[in-house]
């Protein structure tokens, strides 16, 4: 495209960019007010994707894992409905083992709010020294909500990441503070669990 005999280049904004990012529990999404010689994980986003990203159900700072970012809002207003209808999974680590009067607790999924949710397993996954890690699996759970039901049953919490959302799941390849692009059907699988609700 020539402009008065000038060659015009043309910058196109990708629509719809979807991306999977391993966040590092306490790392910020976003800049802090205060300075810090960290650049927060939305900051290293490719620019080209756009300037203002929006999460998808994010994870609280102290957690992490797997979060999903978009700088499309309408997308983002789809997805947000969509993993409302799907199962998460998550890893939490807590102080000690759960007794059986417990497991039920969390598994019954009553919540602060008078809401509960809809948990569909929780298994002990190991653990080391005084620690012990549960997978918990969650149908449209966050990662505070997921919390919550642990600590409502006396646990100490130390961490929750969540590995799986929905059809998606947390690679190994993945390391901490990276991301990668959603293919075309990894993103027509997530959000198809809006047409499920």
């Amino acid at each position: 495209l020539r402009l008065d005999g000038r060659l015009i280049h043309r910058h196109e904004i990708a629509q719809g960019q979807v991306y999977l990012c391993h966040r590092s529990p306490g790392e910020n999404l976003r800049a802090p007010e205060e300075p810090s010689e960290h650049q927060a994980l939305l900051e290293r986003l490719p620019r080209r994707a756009g300037n203002r990203f929006i999460t998808i159900s994010p994870m609280p700072r102290i957690d992490g894992g797997l979060e999903i970012v978009t700088s499309d809002g309408e997308l983002a207003a789809t997805l947000q409905r969509a993993v409302h209808h799907l199962p998460s999974e998550f890893s939490v680590r807590v102080r000690g083992e759960l007794n059986e009067t417990q497991l039920e607790g969390v598994l019954d999924g009553a919540l602060d709010r008078g809401e509960r949710l809809q948990v569909e397993s929780c298994e002990p996954g190991g653990g080391e020294a005084a620690n012990r890690w549960y997978t918990v699996v969650a149908r449209g759970g966050s990662g505070k909500d997921v919390r919550q039901l642990f600590e409502r049953q006396g646990a100490l919490v130390s961490r929750v990441l969540r590995t799986h959302f929905g059809p998606l799941r947390l690679e190994r390849s993945l390391g901490r503070s990276r991301w990668r692009e959603l293919t075309q059907e990894e993103l027509a699988a997530l959000a198809a669990g809006d047409a499920s609700g």
